[in-house]
Formats: structure tokens, C-alpha cells, sequence
């Protein structure tokens, strides 16, 4: 790996960054949203979040799988209702 020799020093060097954080902030396409997308275009049909949950990650469910799938999931989609079951 090649990294490029500046002739700042210190702080004058990180200033010369600056730009960079404004292009970190841009909004991007993540992995969870890619498959989200590619789950629905797939599918053609309305999909349960245990389903979107399935296709993301994996069969292993873990609590911060569903919680990634809800931030991610209004990007792409709409909630459309609720499956209910009484208990």
C-alpha cells in the first residue's frame, strides 16, 4: 500500500482534509438497503420484515437485524399493515 508523502505538517495537514467530511455525509445506498431493494424487485410481492430479515441477513436472527431492517426499510418501502395475533 502506497500513501501519498505530504509536505504539511500537523495540523496544517488535517486541515487540508477538510473536504473530505463533507463528502462523507453525502447520503449513500448501504448494504442493508441494497438488499432490501433487491428483495422487492425480486420477489415482486409484499414481503414481512422476517422475510426481509431472512434475505438480508442470513437465517440467524438477531434483535439488531430487525432494528437495521426498520432504519433502513422507508427508503424503499411502505408499511402497508400489521399481522396481528391474539395471545
Amino acid at each position: 500500500m502506497y500513501l501519498a508523502k505530504s509536505e504539511l505538517r500537523g495540523r496544517a495537514r488535517s486541515r487540508s482534509r477538510a473536504h473530505m467530511t463533507v463528502i462523507a455525509a453525502l447520503p449513500r445506498e448501504v448494504r442493508v438497503q441494497r438488499a432490501i431493494r433487491r428483495s422487492f424487485i425480486a420477489l415482486e410481492r409484499p414481503l414481512t420484515s422476517g422475510e426481509l430479515c431472512e434475505r438480508c441477513f442470513g437465517p440467524i436472527r438477531e434483535h439488531w437485524h430487525f432494528k437495521s431492517i426498520y432504519r433502513a426499510a422507508p427508503r424503499h418501502a411502505v408499511k402497508v399493515g400489521r399481522y396481528w395475533l391474539p395471545r
